[in-house]
C-alpha cells in the first residue's frame, strides 16, 4: 500500500485539496478577497499568477505562439483555445448554423454566430451614447472613447493605449530594437 498524503480539508464546504498552500486558495473564493492589484489599471486578483498573465495586456507580450499559424498570446489556456478550435482537425463541427453555412464545434458558439450575425442582438448598451454592442468585450473598449481611459500602458515609454492592439503596433514600431535584442 502507498502512505496516504496528508490532506488539507476546507472547513466551508467540505473539499479535500493536496496541501495547505492549495487550500490557502481555495479559500479566496469563499472570502472573496483578492490581494494582488495591477499596478496599471487597479484591477484585483486573488492569485498572483492570473495578476502576472493579466500584465501582459498592459505590455503587449504574447510569450505562447502556435507553430501551425504563428499567431501569439498571453497565456497557455487562451493558444491551447485556439489550436482546438482552429487546427485540429479530428475535433467534430457538427453544429450547424440554419441560415448560413457556417458550422461550429460547440452550441455555444454556434449561439453566439447566430445572435450576433443573424438576428444582429446587440444586449450590450453603452452608458454614455446611443450604440450597442453584441458582446461584453466590445463595449468595454467602447467606453474608453468616452472615459478617455487608456489601459494599455508602454512599458518602456510614457505612451498609452485604448486598445491592446495598439500598443502592440506601438511595441513593434517604435520599441522593436529593443524587442530583437530581448531575445
Amino acid at each position: 500500500m502507498f502512505p496516504l498524503k496528508k490532506l488539507a480539508l476546507c472547513p466551508i464546504c467540505g473539499k479535500y485539496l493536496n496541501s495547505s498552500g492549495k487550500l490557502k486558495y481555495h479559500m479566496l473564493t469563499h472570502t472573496g478577497e483578492r490581494p494582488h492589484t495591477c499596478s496599471v489599471c487597479g484591477n484585483l486578483f486573488q492569485q498572483a499568477g492570473t495578476l502576472k498573465i493579466h500584465m501582459r495586456i498592459h505590455t503587449g507580450e504574447k510569450p505562447y505562439q502556435c507553430q501551425t499559424c504563428g499567431k501569439s498570446y498571453t497565456s497557455s489556456s487562451k493558444l491551447g483555445s485556439h489550436v482546438l478550435r482552429n487546427h485540429v482537425a479530428d475535433r467534430p463541427r457538427n453544429h450547424h448554423c440554419t441560415i448560413c453555412s457556417a458550422v461550429f464545434m460547440t452550441i455555444v458558439h454556434l449561439k453566439q454566430h447566430q445572435e450576433a450575425m443573424h438576428l444582429k442582438l446587440k444586449p450590450h448598451k453603452c452608458p454614455f451614447c446611443d450604440r450597442a454592442f453584441n458582446g461584453k468585450g466590445t463595449l468595454k473598449r467602447h467606453v474608453y472613447i468616452h472615459t478617455g481611459e487608456k489601459p494599455y500602458k508602454c512599458t518602456l515609454c510614457d505612451a498609452a493605449f485604448n486598445q491592446s492592439q495598439l500598443l502592440s503596433a506601438h511595441m513593434k514600431k517604435i520599441h522593436s530594437n529593443v524587442l530583437s535584442n530581448a531575445n
